[in-house]
């Protein structure tokens, strides 16, 4: 059995990492990143996961994500649910693209 988690992380150029359920409200410094979660009842019998986040450079505006940044947002996940996580930027396909762009142009 799965369980559907999806939820946003607003990012600033500080490294404050903020967790919602709806598209956040960004300030001028932060980024929205999408997370969709599909987590199997098992892994909570051994907690043990591997999160990877894919953003297609075409997809976001030109932005550098800092180390800081990464290890501020881990650190944050792992503070909220316990789970240690590595994120590493990978490209997705252009079909996620596409939803990308709708969230954009409706805010």
């Amino acid at each position: 059995m799965m369980k559907r988690i999806d939820f946003y992380l607003a990012v600033s150029s500080s490294g404050r990492v903020r967790a919602l359920k709806q598209f956040p409200s960004l300030q001028k410094n932060e980024i929205a990143v999408r997370f969709h979660l599909e987590l199997p009842k098992r892994l909570f019998e051994q907690p043990v996961i591997r999160a990877e986040v894919k953003i297609d450079e075409d997809a976001v505006r030109p932005v550098e994500i800092s180390p800081e940044i990464l290890i501020s947002t881990q650190d944050m996940i792992q503070k909220e649910t316990g789970f240690r996580v590595e994120l590493v930027p990978l490209p997705i396909p252009e079909k996620e693209t596409e939803s990308i762009e709708m969230l954009e142009s409706q805010n």
